[in-house]
């Protein structure tokens, strides 16, 4: 896996099938739908449908079957042209495909979604590549003890000079793996929202309203 820098946007390169684009955002776009990923998708040069995500911190997972906008944390599609998107500050973005790109997806994983187990509602028989997007990792995502009593978190805690952190990566790995992944095929563009200076949007750092948007779409 390589990134690519656009104007507008970073783009994940050799990992995902021929025809898959996928990447996120700079911090010069503030997140607005769908005005922000047109112009960073303009380089491709042609007409795109987005779908996008009113995101609710939950496990619901959708497959859009039409361009729009979907209640929930995951989106997945086989239309072409269709720009799945989230929207992140902090928590966790995951994209999707699968070995000939005709599936793809993309997922809001805060840490309710962990919880709930969201990623037990993706397409784990279909798609089997994922990449890890920019957002909080176990250098600054810090949480509560109450984090210890949550069964398929409590393992990927890890203690930082006396807090405790949740470790989203290893975490996404494992649950992946467990559901036929390769640890191979789970990538990680090993970006922190929070510690990357203003590289992107935190809103811990300063309850920012603006947004690192994740995309990807069959093209």
């Amino acid at each position: 896996m390589r990134l690519t820098e656009k104007e507008y946007c970073w783009l994940i390169e050799d990992f995902f099938p021929g025809g898959v684009v996928a990447g996120f955002t700079k911090p010069i776009l503030n997140g607005e739908l769908p005005r922000d990923l047109q112009k960073a998708l303009a380089f491709l040069n042609r007409e795109l449908d987005i779908s996008f995500l009113n995101q609710r911190h939950s496990a619901v997972v959708n497959l859009a079957n039409e361009p729009g906008v979907y209640e929930g944390d995951g989106l997945f599609t086989q239309l072409y042209g269709n720009v799945l998107a989230i929207k992140t500050a902090d928590c966790f973005p995951i994209l999707f495909s699968d070995r000939s790109g005709s599936l793809v997806g993309a997922v809001h994983m805060g840490w309710r979604s962990a919880k709930d187990r969201i990623l037990e509602n993706i397409f784990c028989s279909r798609v089997s590549l994922a990449a890890f997007g920019v957002g909080l990792r176990k250098c600054c995502y810090h949480v509560g003890d109450d984090f210890a009593t949550y069964s398929n978190m409590a393992k990927f805690l890890v203690k930082k000079e006396n807090r405790i952190c949740f470790d989203p990566v290893s975490f996404a790995r494992a649950a992946l793996v467990d559901y036929g992944f390769a640890e191979k095929d789970c990538v990680d563009v090993d970006m922190c929202s929070f510690c990357s200076g203003e590289q992107f949007h935190s809103y811990r750092k300063n309850k920012t309203g603006m947004r690192t948007i994740s995309f990807i779409v069959r093209s």
